[in-house]
């Protein structure tokens, strides 16, 4: 990032950066920085100089715990990324409330974080469900993560007992074997919105608002078309 936000500061004619997955650093750097810049994911408030676009990763918490709950479950596990930054904070926050709102106790929610790799996320499977009681609802951040925790738990015998729920689906239109959360608005307008962004920024504009919250719905399993949310007071 330290490279591409100099080569983009010396360009005649920046076309600005889009930054996936940043850490705090990459952040402060660009925030610091005359480079155009937006990033995909929520940012910290002290960074005023960034623009950023993110989905509501407090109500993605809230949907897909509260989807949980009305199925019957009663011990939740999260499993996120290595990576977290303010979306991570807001997605469990919202988990929390949902879960203390059901009247459930603290010890009714896991949270295990992994890196993006199928052994890492294999051990972490085994490691948060081979206890007593065993959760029974699993909340997984991508949906690389629920394709190993699904064979993982097939392979344990547990599969039929833990319904898999998935944060941020790779492609929102395609069915899945989880239940998931999908944006409201169309992926392409989302996009439009970055690129008025950028070419505010790079007319040397400050982009009014600087940041979007897309809202989001959930999806249960199977479905091609989003369901009706059923979030516990939203």
């Amino acid at each position: 990032v330290r490279r591409i936000a100099r080569e983009a500061a010396e360009a005649a004619c920046p076309e600005g950066i889009v930054l996936l997955l940043s850490s705090r650093a990459e952040r402060e750097l660009l925030n610091a920085s005359d480079v155009p810049a937006v990033v995909w994911g929520s940012v910290e408030p002290d960074l005023t100089r960034l623009c950023w676009i993110d989905r509501d990763q407090r109500q993605i918490g809230r949907l897909l715990a509260g989807n949980l709950i009305a199925h019957g479950h009663r011990r939740v596990v999260i499993m996120m990324r290595d990576i977290w930054a303010l979306g991570e904070n807001l997605l469990l926050d919202g988990v929390a409330e949902v879960l203390g709102e059901a009247g459930l106790r603290a010890n009714s929610l896991t949270v295990h974080s992994c890196s993006a790799s199928d052994s890492a996320v294999a051990v972490a499977v085994q490691t948060v469900f081979d206890v007593e009681p065993r959760p029974t609802g699993l909340i997984c951040r991508t949906e690389f993560q629920a394709g190993v925790a699904a064979r993982v738990l097939t392979e344990l015998g547990w599969r039929e007992s833990v319904e898999i729920a998935v944060c941020d689906p790779r492609n929102p239109d395609q069915e899945l074997p989880y239940m998931s959360t999908v944006p409201q608005e169309d992926e392409n307008r989302t996009g439009e919105r970055v690129g008025r962004m950028l070419a505010a920024l790079c007319r040397g504009e400050s982009p009014e608002p600087n940041h979007y919250v897309t809202a989001v719905k959930a999806k249960q399993a199977g479905d091609a078309a989003p369901s009706s949310p059923a979030d516990i007071s939203s």
